[in-house]
């Protein structure tokens, strides 16, 4: 659970190969699969919130994305990915907000240096949204780890914006539009002005993509209406 996670990062946090160790080998301490976002939420807060200098912090960062981030890229390139959508989505949706924790030991003044290794996630978040688009749980933890870098990468996450938006506002259903709302609202509320061109190729797809979704609700509503004035 997530106390023994943190008992045992406490104990052990030494030289970085012990936790790319730990990622790359899961036996070395077997977890259940759902406590995996709290081992990264878990070493993120090590990473982030405990004194460790910048060069540190960068060091240890890149060593426990690199194996992840490798792993991602296995995935991504398997034969059977379209195969087997399903399956490869919930595993990538994974890994992706295994990404997302791992930022939360980085927050406000996010130095340079970390943004730049942060920013890696971006890159492989859009791979993954571009390999599974249609897949809901993958737009979903795109959507929390593009949150997380509004965050930590401020307006450094801005240039990737147009190429999320485009591919989340045209694959989003009515289970999740509000959840593309609630990014193009962020993105507002956090860069005012300067997010305009980040934006302005999104917001009339949007558009037309809710007037779409509200066109089909209503039609579907209609047409279950009359099946039961039939009957």
């Amino acid at each position: 659970n997530r106390c023994s996670c943190v008992c045992y990062f406490h104990r052990s946090y030494q030289p970085h190969e012990h936790v790319s160790g730990l990622i790359s080998n899961p036996t070395a301490f077997p977890i259940q699969p759902d406590d995996t976002l709290y081992l990264f939420e878990t070493i993120g807060l090590l990473l982030g919130k405990t004194g460790l200098s910048v060069p540190d912090q960068r060091r240890y960062l890149t060593a426990v994305m690199t194996p992840h981030v490798q792993s991602i890229n296995n995935v991504l390139q398997s034969p059977n990915l379209r195969r087997d959508p399903d399956e490869y989505g919930t595993i990538l949706s994974s890994s992706v907000a295994a990404l997302a924790y791992l930022s939360k030991g980085f927050t406000r003044q996010t130095p340079p240096e970390i943004q730049e290794v942060l920013f890696e996630t971006v890159k492989i978040c859009l791979a993954v949204l571009q390999s599974l688009p249609e897949h809901e749980a993958v737009r979903n933890k795109c959507m929390v780890l593009l949150q997380r870098m509004i965050q930590c990468l401020k307006e450094g996450v801005l240039p990737s914006m147009p190429s999320f938006l485009a591919l989340l506002i045209e694959h989003c259903n009515a289970e999740d539009v509000l959840d593309v709302s609630q990014l193009l609202n962020q993105l507002c509320a956090k860069f005012g002005p300067i997010a305009v061109p980040a934006l302005d190729a999104a917001a009339l797809p949007f558009l037309r993509k809710c007037h779409s979704l509200v066109t089909t609700i209503s039609s579907s509503r209609n047409h279950h209406n009359d099946e039961s004035s039939c009957n």
